[in-house]
């Protein structure tokens, strides 16, 4: 989903998680109708979501990156109030290893680079085990390196995980090089799309943004 800042973008993947109120309307996920009354609600239809600002509503600082990804979790890992700490560790560090974390998991994950710290929360939403992933720009405040390493998962997920991956991101570049198809939006509504991302370019994108802004 491509779109200039307070087009709604964001507000439509929050909506679709439960974090702010759907107002009308209502989410479908297979064969599954319902209407996201709190996070919760869209968690056990099987949608996760990943928020864009990591620092105010994702990391817990005095966490290690473990813990931080495991939070959704833990009710998995738990029995009575006994938490089966060593086969959360082991589900966790499976994802940590997939995304190719740097860093130690086990110290404060404020110990890490923001791309790092970005990896910690991708894993937390993939370890929900989701049907649809929404991604708030993922690649905010990461190098390039991290970029192209969240790029490449991603695609995976899409292509051999069979997982829908909607993703905002307010670059035009990386809508082009990431995504199969593109919505556009302004004001609040699509304007544009879905199309083809071969159907598309950096102009067109930035035409049907600000014309319809």
């Amino acid at each position: 989903i491509y779109g200039l800042s307070g087009s709604g973008r964001s507000e439509a993947l929050r909506a679709i998680a439960g974090v702010d109120r759907l107002t009308t309307g209502s989410v479908s996920v297979g064969d599954l109708t319902f209407t996201p009354k709190n996070p919760e609600a869209s968690i056990l239809n099987g949608i996760a979501f990943l928020t864009e600002e990591r620092q105010q509503d994702g990391i817990v600082a005095q966490m290690d990156s473990v813990m931080n990804a495991a939070l959704p979790i833990l009710p998995r890992f738990s029995k009575a109030t006994v938490i089966d700490k060593a086969g959360l560790q082991k589900y966790v560090t499976r994802l940590l290893e997939f995304l190719k974390l740097r860093g130690d998991p086990q110290a404060p994950i404020t110990s890490l680079s923001g791309g790092n710290q970005q990896k910690v929360l991708l894993a937390r939403v993939l370890g929900q085990e989701p049907r649809v992933l929404l991604l708030d720009e993922p690649t905010k405040g990461v190098d390039i390196g991290v970029k192209a390493e969240i790029h490449q998962v991603l695609r995976k997920l899409a292509h051999e995980e069979d997982l829908v991956v909607i993703m905002v991101s307010s670059e035009e570049e990386e809508i082009l090089e990431v995504s199969d198809e593109v919505i556009v939006f302004a004001n609040g509504k699509v304007v544009g799309g879905p199309s083809s991302v071969d159907d598309v370019t950096v102009a067109s994108l930035r035409q049907t943004a600000w014309g319809n802004s």
